[in-house]
């Protein structure tokens, strides 16, 4: 039986503005600090529920102050019962995309109380991604370094020597977004020079 992967606990904007990504496990949402999802967990208010006369579709849509998002539940909508416009919820469930739409469907649901979770969460959130930030410096950093070498050579600098400051893939990134930001180029193959 596979694992089941953690539930990541997140603002519903970032579900709306990530990206779909294949991976190795399957697709995954691409948050915007680079995190790859495909449970969330997410704490918001309901505004409005919708159930279809046969009862087999039903949807709640959640606003939690970022964005709004549905939950969609098929065959067995009963989980959505007992859950009206202004209750405050937190939902783990699969994140889901179809036909443009992004989408949850919920795993567990449960109405929360106590108006002060809403704030702990979204700390919990912003450290979360306060976290991710500094991966994003040290690429900053990496690509100050891989351009003081190019610019040190006058002919430009060979790319196996910049593999001297980093792994190959993280040295890849930067040389592609210094060529695709036209900062660089490339005089003969394997040789990159500052514009």
């Amino acid at each position: 039986m596979p694992e089941r992967l953690t539930a990541s606990k997140v603002r519903i904007s970032d579900l709306i503005n990530g990206k779909w990504v294949d991976t190795p496990e399957g697709p995954r949402l691409e948050l915007p600090w680079e995190e790859k999802v495909s449970r969330v967990r997410v704490l918001a208010t309901v505004v409005s529920r919708f159930q279809s006369e046969d009862g087999k579709f039903s949807t709640l849509t959640l606003d939690d102050g970022t964005e709004t998002i549905r939950l969609k539940v098929f065959q067995g909508s009963k989980m959505l019962e007992g859950f009206q416009p202004g209750d405050l919820i937190d939902v783990v469930g699969k994140i889901k995309q179809f036909e443009g739409e992004t989408y949850i469907l919920p795993e567990t649901i449960r109405k929360v109380d106590d108006p002060n979770l809403e704030t702990l969460r979204r700390l919990e959130i912003l450290l979360k991604i306060k976290r991710f930030k500094p991966q994003e410096s040290e690429k900053e950093l990496l690509k100050k370094k891989v351009l003081e070498e190019i610019e040190k050579a006058k002919d430009g600098i060979e790319y196996e020597k910049l593999l001297k400051l980093a792994p190959e893939d993280r040295i890849e990134q930067v040389v592609n977004e210094l060529l695709g930001e036209g900062i660089c180029y490339e005089p003969s193959p394997g040789r990159i020079k500052k514009v």
